[in-house]
């Protein structure tokens, strides 16, 4: 399913953004924000706004409960 997809790209892309950022890679991380096919950036950013809400806790307690972006 295309949806399961989004989030399963979506959620290894946002761990990869963690990690680039906190190994000291803004610019490389920031470039996963604006590049890539909606199941990566679409799903990323889906994440990002969903982490402004529920903090990085809510972002895995979803991807772990949820089955659709």
């Amino acid at each position: 399913d295309l949806q399961d997809r989004k989030l399963q790209e979506g959620f290894a892309t946002w761990v990869q953004y963690h990690v680039l950022l906190n190994e000291g890679y803004a610019s490389e991380a920031a470039v996963l924000t604006r590049y890539g096919d909606d199941d990566y950036r679409g799903g990323l950013l889906a994440l990002l706004a969903l982490e402004r809400e529920r903090q990085m806790s809510g972002v895995v307690e979803f991807a772990r409960t949820a089955s659709r972006l």
